[in-house]
């Protein structure tokens, strides 16, 4: 499976939130989104720079954060959804993946320099990357 074929089925599965997805499925959607984030933070910062080349820093990450909460807008249900199916490929629930946003909200909001939040996540990366169990489980055949 390939970068544009998993994205593919991530959008096609937009709301699906059972059966299963592979690991690739699963970090190819996920590369998918921050190459996505990276460019149109890139040219929105560049287009607000040319727009309003006076503005402070603060105003900035004003129009960053209202910005970037309407881009998420359409990410976060197929995000949401391709966990839970890539956590039901090697046998746990979708639910997990709450416990998960709670520590990086936590570690988001109490460590200044963002170390706890990148272990956090990297913890993450490495939790979703697990082998995928390659017989039927409850939550179906093996994709």
């Amino acid at each position: 499976m390939g970068f544009f074929e998993s994205v593919k089925i991530c959008f096609s599965k937009y709301a699906v939130f059972s059966g299963r997805a592979s690991r690739v499925e699963f970090l190819y959607f996920f590369a998918f989104i921050m190459i996505f984030y990276l460019i149109l933070g890139f040219l929105f910062g560049f287009f607000y720079a040319m727009q309003y080349p006076g503005s402070t820093e603060q105003d900035f990450n004003h129009f960053i954060n209202i910005s970037s909460t309407i881009l998420i807008l359409p990410i976060i249900l197929p995000s949401l959804a391709v966990t839970a199916r890539r956590f039901h490929d090697f046998g746990i629930s979708g639910w997990w993946q709450i416990i998960f946003s709670i520590a990086l909200s936590i570690t988001d909001k109490i460590d200044i320099t963002g170390t706890l939040y990148f272990i956090t996540f990297i913890i993450f990366l490495v939790f979703s990357s697990q082998k995928s169990d390659n017989n039927e489980n409850q939550y179906g055949l093996p994709v």
